[in-house]
């Protein structure tokens, strides 16, 4: 078995104060707990995001910009989730076709 010698073990003096501790704030590191509120802050805003893109999707669907069915594919989780006699479903009513003026026009 061959031994190695002990600089190739262990870092040089001046090797060890480049190797930055995690969560030094000296070393400019994040520590977990501002690492989970960063990650919890863009899982927020991208949610944010997907809710408030119905009305212009379902906008430019309507205008022929989107092909038809888009929004119903995109959104189906959405709708899911609010359905029209709930609180949820009144305020997503009120934002396509109050904010957004979205006009279905009635089935036959």
């Amino acid at each position: 078995m061959q031994v190695l010698p002990k600089r190739f073990i262990e870092p040089r003096e001046d090797e060890r104060s480049s190797v930055p501790s995690p969560g030094d704030p000296q070393n400019g590191t994040i520590g977990g707990g501002v690492r989970l509120c960063s990650g919890l802050l863009w899982s927020a805003f991208a949610i944010a995001v997907y809710v408030l893109s119905t009305g212009p999707v379902i906008r430019l669907e309507q205008t022929g910009t989107l092909p038809n069915g888009t929004g119903e594919t995109i959104y189906a989780p959405l709708w899911a989730a609010a359905p029209e006699h709930t609180p949820q479903g009144a305020i997503l009513d009120w934002y396509i076709f109050r904010l957004w003026k979205v006009y279905f026009p009635p089935l036959k």
